[in-house]
């Protein structure tokens, strides 16, 4: 059984996160629906316990109510990196994965890369690389 066939209930989901630098992890599933709150060391664990959960059978739609201790979206903006290497984005209104990939790597084909880098977003999306939302926060590898 991998880490994503756990199913949807609060305290599979907080074993799986529990190697994740997030303190006062707390989880809580309504059907489908499932918040995660807590302290997430850095935007690229926030993103990751979402990423995770939200691939997770069962589980429809994750609520983020995590706060980030450390501020690291200044230097995103200016092309900096995150703790894995990378950056992050926020979609606005007007971005196409071609045309970040033709921003970030100078080459518009590469848009899978970032795709498939936050697959999960595209779950309840049947995949489309084709369907971006604003205020999606993307990272950028």
């Amino acid at each position: 059984m991998g880490i994503f066939d756990l199913g949807a209930d609060a305290s599979s989901i907080e074993e799986a996160l529990a190697d994740l630098d997030i303190s006062g992890l707390s989880v809580s599933v309504d059907g489908g629906e499932v918040t995660i709150s807590g302290e997430a060391a850095s935007e690229r664990v926030r993103e990751k316990a979402l990423a995770m959960v939200g691939e997770m059978d069962g589980v429809e739609e994750v609520i983020d109510d995590m706060s980030v201790t450390e501020d690291d979206e200044d230097d995103d903006e200016e092309g900096g990196g995150d703790d894995e290497g990378g950056r992050t984005h926020t979609v606005v209104y007007g971005d196409t994965l071609w045309g970040l990939s033709e921003k970030y790597y100078k080459d518009g084909s590469r848009y899978m890369e970032i795709f498939n880098a936050n697959k999960a977003l595209w779950k309840n999306y049947k995949n489309d690389p084709n369907v971006i939302h604003v205020g999606w926060e993307l990272h950028i590898p």
